[in-house]
């Protein structure tokens, strides 16, 4: 989870909230809101947290969900969710040369961009390092 500078939190659930996973918000008074409930092809099972930029927008991925290239449970995508609650599909995962099956939380740098690792890819087959520019 993460906080922000009223004291909400911010996270994510694999499972559950009437879909494959949920993004929410914990008030500083105890209040649990969803904030966007995961369908499959707009992502499902995040696994990872979120982060989130100046202007308190919130980017995330889910370890399934998109393109189903790679499993029935697809091959993951990166979202993200801004003020006004408006969901946007940035990038689903192929399972080619960009991978697939995101599950850790991302980095994002102050020039615009967010990086993240996958679960599967690489020389080894156990991941690679990528890099999404968000402008």
């Amino acid at each position: 989870m993460i906080r922000d500078g009223e004291g909400d939190l911010y996270g994510t659930t694999s499972s559950g909230g009437g879909g494959v996973g949920t993004l929410y918000r914990l008030d500083a008074a105890g209040n649990f809101t969803v904030l966007f409930r995961f369908a499959g092809v707009d992502g499902s099972s995040p696994l990872a947290g979120v982060v989130r930029d100046a202007a308190g927008n919130l980017y995330g991925t889910t370890s399934g969900g998109g393109l189903m290239n790679c499993s029935f449970t697809g091959c993951g995508v990166v979202y993200e969710l801004d003020l006004s609650g408006h969901y946007t599909l940035l990038h689903s995962f192929t399972g080619g040369l960009d991978r697939s099956f995101p599950g850790a939380n991302g980095i994002l740098e102050q020039a615009g961009s967010l990086y993240g690792i996958t679960g599967d890819g690489g020389e080894a087959g156990a991941g690679v390092l990528y890099k999404l520019a968000l402008e």
